[in-house]
């Protein structure tokens, strides 16, 4: 999983990147559930990736993109991250309210009473 740091040190020195919330859609219920930013780049680069890495050589900080891996050995391991979420609040249903949701979420949960 990735992540773009919004208080980056080298953005904001930098800047290149406006972040743009749209609170007024009231019936995108996957962004409002995800408190979902889109990213305007007012930089020269192709992408946000070789935007970062620009960064990194003209500041020496790595900051702007994080990557996150969730690393899990057998079934088990992937079950307690999974029930670590739930309890977060953080399952397919909430992150996409609608019937794809809430089905890859009865897929799931009818998988771990099996």
């Amino acid at each position: 999983m990735y992540a773009i740091n919004k208080d980056s040190e080298s953005l904001r020195k930098h800047k290149g990147l406006k972040f743009i919330t749209l609170s007024s859609n009231k019936y995108n219920y996957r962004m409002k559930n995800q408190l979902g930013n889109f990213t305007l780049s007012e930089h020269t680069e192709d992408s946000i990736d070789d935007f970062d890495i620009a960064l990194q050589k003209s500041t020496t900080i790595n900051d702007l993109i994080w990557k996150i891996d969730i690393n899990y050995v057998d079934k088990l391991d992937l079950e307690e991250i999974l029930s670590d979420l739930e309890i977060m609040g953080i399952t397919h249903s909430i992150a996409y309210p609608d019937i794809e949701g809430y089905i890859e979420e009865a897929i799931y949960k009818t998988q771990l009473s099996k």
